[in-house]
């Protein structure tokens, strides 16, 4: 009977990790606001974050000769463009799009840029919940101007 009782004590104190506050003035509007915002952040850093990987994948579905996408480098039968292989004409073969290090730079900024992004909107949202709690409305001003600058 004790060891249930501790174990119903563990239970109720590792599913209960949010905070009961009084509802006292506009407390449950805001952290509802703050949980929104932390929502929006998210929801703007995988908007970038998912534009880096398509951009990445679109350039690599336009290079033919690319063994990521084909799984075997070179001219074999398997890895021949596909144009050929659904035609079946040995028609020549194109050269790959040039600048690939531009693509995947440009990928790299767009996944990294909205990493920061969600990165931050968690860390604001604990400062933000934090300062409610204690009475206080902290301003932001950092997030803002560097999503403006990305």
């Amino acid at each position: 009977m004790v060891r249930r009782a501790w174990l119903l004590a563990a239970r109720r104190r590792l599913w209960s990790v949010a905070e009961e506050v009084e509802n006292t003035g506009s407390t449950a509007r805001d952290h509802l606001a703050n949980e929104r915002t932390l929502l929006s952040w998210w929801n703007t850093g995988m908007t970038f974050f998912s534009t880096g990987i398509a951009l990445f994948s679109s350039f690599e579905l336009l290079d033919e000769n690319s063994s990521t996408r084909t799984g075997i480098a070179g001219n074999s039968s398997q890895g021949a463009p596909l144009r050929r292989r659904i035609t079946g004409a040995s028609l020549p073969v194109e050269p790959p799009p040039r600048g690939g290090w531009k693509v995947a730079e440009a990928s790299g900024l767009l996944v990294a840029n909205g990493t920061l992004i969600m990165l931050y909107g968690t860390l604001n949202y604990f400062r933000v919940q934090s300062c409610i709690a204690r009475g206080f409305f902290p301003q932001n001003k950092v997030g803002v101007l560097g999503v403006m600058s990305s």
